[in-house]
């Protein structure tokens, strides 16, 4: 493994307002980058290429550290054997895997042996290389494609450090595209991907700071429907009401070609915080944009309020779970989602649907 192949990655942030710095290579374009946190982490970021680079200098000292001390006393260092996919192997400190690792804490605690075996044929040879050589030598350098494998394997090995480093990174870049912001936001909601409720968090706070810019943007109907849940379901989502969040939901299905996720995006509506008015304002948007699955499966979540709505009475919905009120929005998604809704509803007419 060379040191051209695996560069840097971050040490452990105790606090989500640790303050930074950050420096631009490029101030027009805003792609290029670093960030220093007041702890020492750095975290050098690209845009335009979706790459990121962390390096920890404590995480250099601790390795020295156990490196001059493995023979002295009665905790003498062995080695871990890792067995990676297509028998490959890597090896590596037990005391410095341990000091990362709570499983491989266990193991040794358990295990007196002169070396532990350790089975990670099931993982991304590459990605449990990389957490390797980052823990040794402080340093890491990955894509964004790369996220989810390498959050895998933190976790499954229980290394809430090295998960929070890459998770830090996600929020660390300068600028944020509508493009970057849709692949931040569905790698945290992949679920194999194992990434942390703080994670998830952090990363809906930046993609809330910048709504309306990515609803306006096509890269909002590439991201996962787990991804619109996720966002959809967030107490802090930048809407004015639950009306501008149906209009998010229903263009993203109608648009996106998503309507078989009708179900789970529409029960992200919190029906039991709605109006009269706004109930009837939701209804009207469902027909104007005139598809017949949705209007279908709106209709579930709402069956009790059309019901009684003839006699007054206010009905049941059928929300999963009754939520706070959202009223954190300004009113700017309504401006953004209506010029959508007239456009992609004029499309559908001009075709003939």
């Amino acid at each position: 493994m060379s040191n051209t192949d695996l560069l840097s990655t971050g040490s452990y942030l105790k606090s989500e307002g640790t303050d930074k710095s950050t420096e631009l290579e490029n101030i027009n374009t805003k792609e290029i980058g670093k960030v220093v946190y007041a702890n020492g982490l750095e975290i050098l970021w690209n845009v335009a290429e979706g790459s990121l680079k962390i390096i920890n200098k404590s995480y250099q000292e601790e390795a020295k550290k156990i490196n001059n001390t493995k023979n002295q006393g009665h905790n003498k260092d062995k080695e871990t054997t890792i067995l990676l996919a297509e028998s490959n192997q890597v090896n590596i400190s037990t005391n410095l895997f341990a000091h990362y690792s709570y499983y491989i804490q266990r193991l040794k605690n358990g295990n007196p042996v002169d070396r532990l075996i350790v089975k990670a044929s099931t993982f991304d040879s590459i990605s449990v290389q990389k957490i390797i050589y980052y823990i040794t030598y402080g340093t890491i350098e990955y894509s964004l494609n790369e996220v989810g494998l390498i959050s895998r394997v933190a976790t499954s090995f229980e290394m809430p450090s090295i998960l929070n480093d890459i998770e830090v990174s996600l929020v660390s870049f300068g600028s944020y595209t509508p493009q970057l912001l849709a692949k931040i936001l569905s790698i945290v909601s992949h679920e194999d991907y194992l990434i942390t409720i703080r994670g998830k968090k952090n990363v809906l706070k930046v993609v809330n700071e910048h709504l309306t810019k990515f609803l306006s943007s096509n890269a909002f109907l590439t991201v996962s429907p787990s991804a619109v849940v996720n966002l959809l379901s967030y107490d802090k989502l930048k809407v004015i009401d639950e009306v501008e969040a149906f209009r998010i939901a229903i263009y993203y299905l109608v648009n996106g070609n998503n309507q078989l996720y009708a179900d789970p995006i529409l029960n992200c509506i919190r029906y039991s915080n709605i109006t009269d008015i706004e109930m009837k304002a939701i209804i009207h948007i469902c027909e104007a944009y005139n598809d017949a699955y949705i209007k279908k499966c709106l209709g579930y979540y709402i069956e009790e309020y059309l019901r009684h709505e003839t006699i007054g009475k206010h009905g049941e919905n059928r929300n999963m779970n009754t939520l706070c009120k959202r009223t954190f929005g300004n009113g700017s998604v309504s401006v953004t989602m209506k010029g959508l809704e007239k456009k992609s509803i004029k499309l559908s007419k001009s075709n003939g649907f």
